[in-house]
């Protein structure tokens, strides 16, 4: 049987640089993450408050 993500069950917050930093360090495969960023969100599970994702914004750069 597939299995859902129902939205119910997660929850999203703005996170500080600095956990979404250690997030992506621990599970992205690149084990890398930019030292800065204009946004951060967590998504946590309502089950439990754990953070289970992230994403990080930048600004883009544009070299003209």
């Amino acid at each position: 049987m597939k299995q859902h993500l129902k939205k119910e069950n997660y929850h999203i917050l703005e996170i500080p640089h600095k956990i979404a930093k250690e997030f992506i360090e621990k599970y992205h495969y690149s084990q890398s993450c930019s030292n800065t960023s204009s946004q951060r969100f967590g998504l946590f599970s309502r089950e439990n408050d754990i953070l289970i994702g992230v994403a990080l914004f930048m600004i883009a750069l544009w070299s003209g």
